[in-house]
Formats: structure tokens, C-alpha cells, sequence
């Protein structure tokens, strides 16, 4: 599993006071197009929080499930990546959070099922849509999209540098 360190703040894990985690699917049909969720303008990879007692592989096949109405084999699942990230005094109340994403590349042709989807009120409210992006054309895409709406920016760049780290995108 290739490992993605980001501390620009230079907390030490002795002072990290929260934790966070979550996983992100990649998910990719046999014709390399990338399904991903779109809300309040901004692209991102399905994918949320890891609950309480749950595993990584239980936590992205549930939210893949709620998000898309894809079910998927937690027997096959396996993280290919883990971007750690240590922020300092966020959310600005002298807290440091360590933040762990784990990206999944789940090859599927299991089509969306919108009848089988539980998106939260956030989702909701934000008009979450599916989009389906060739994967050729994903990191032109996401750029473009980060280009006309500013508060896309940061996660664009995050999912160009994952697809990039992974080797999906040139």
C-alpha cells in the first residue's frame, strides 16, 4: 500500500489530540471511466467516514452502497493507498487533528442502482449527483471544474495527486 505523508504544520503524533478516518473509492468501469459524486460543484471520489467498529473494507463497501447503490464483495477489498495528513489548531480551538484517507481502486461494471442510494441531508442538500468521467480525460475535467468554482480547488488537487500517485492519470 503506498503511503501519502502531508504535515506542512509539523505536528508530532504526541501532540495529535483528534483522529480522523476515512475511505474513498475509485471506482473504474471496464471502459476506464471513473464514477464519482458531484455536489455543491465540486467532484469527489464516493467515499466517507469510518465508523465506530468498523473495518476499512466493511466502511467503503457501505458507503459505496449509500452513495452509488453498488454493492460490493468486502472479500475482495483491499486499500491501495493511505494519505496521512496532520493539521494544526483545527478546527481552531488548539486541537491537532491527524487525518488518515484511504483510497481504494475498485474495478467494477456494476452500474449505479439510484433506487438503492441513502444520501445524507448534506448530500441532499447539495444536489449529489453521479458522474461518470473518462478516465483519460478525468484530471482535464477536474481541473476545469477547479478553474470556474474556487472552493474546489483544494479537493481537485488532492484527487489529481492521488489518481496521479496511483498511476491512473498522466
Amino acid at each position: 500500500m503506498k503511503r501519502i505523508i502531508y504535515n506542512a504544520d509539523q505536528v508530532s503524533e504526541k501532540e495529535v489530540t483528534d483522529s480522523v478516518v476515512r475511505v474513498k473509492a475509485i471506482l473504474i468501469n471496464s471502459l476506464d471511466e471513473v464514477l464519482l459524486g458531484y455536489s455543491y460543484h465540486q467532484y469527489q471520489f464516493i467515499g466517507g467516514h469510518v465508523e465506530e467498529g468498523e473495518t476499512l473494507e466493511s466502511a467503503i463497501s457501505r458507503e459505496v452502497l449509500e452513495e452509488t447503490g453498488i454493492l460490493l464483495d468486502t472479500n475482495t477489498l483491499e486499500p491501495d493507498a493511505v494519505m496521512i495528513g496532520y493539521i494544526k489548531d483545527w478546527p481552531s480551538d488548539g486541537r491537532h487533528t491527524k487525518t488518515m484517507i484511504y483510497y481504494f481502486v475498485i474495478r467494477t461494471d456494476q452500474e449505479p442502482d439510484i433506487h438503492k442510494v441513502a444520501y445524507t441531508s448534506h448530500e441532499s442538500k447539495g444536489k449529489f449527483e453521479l458522474r461518470m468521467i473518462p478516465l483519460k480525460d478525468l484530471k482535464q475535467e477536474l481541473t476545469y471544474n477547479a478553474d470556474i468554482y474556487e472552493m474546489a480547488r483544494g479537493i481537485a488537487k488532492e484527487m489529481i495527486m492521488m489518481l496521479d500517485k496511483l498511476g491512473l492519470v498522466k
